[in-house]
């Protein structure tokens, strides 16, 4: 996975510290704080190191009385920060 160099976003974002949780697989997942996020995408600090992350994952964002789950893909990581994309279907 490439290491970001530059921000290539158009969309605005905003600072944030809204908890997560990222699914690795069926019995798998990580804790995660959001600390960026816009409309088209996060930047996720995990919980914990994590060597191989998927190219697509589910994202659900813990900060509203209701949780909202969001499809991602991994644009670049960096030890614990990964910067993510997500895909709308």
């Amino acid at each position: 996975m490439s290491t970001m160099t530059h921000n290539t976003r158009s969309e605005r974002r905003a600072d944030t510290e809204i908890r997560g949780q990222v699914k690795l697989g069926t019995f798998s997942s990580v804790q995660c704080t959001v600390t960026d996020l816009s409309v088209g995408g996060a930047k996720l600090l995990l919980e914990k190191p994590i060597k191989k992350i998927p190219k697509r994952f589910s994202l659900t964002l813990l900060s509203d009385h209701q949780p909202k789950k969001r499809t991602c893909v991994c644009r670049w990581q960096e030890d614990e920060l990964l910067g993510v994309e997500f895909h709308y279907s």
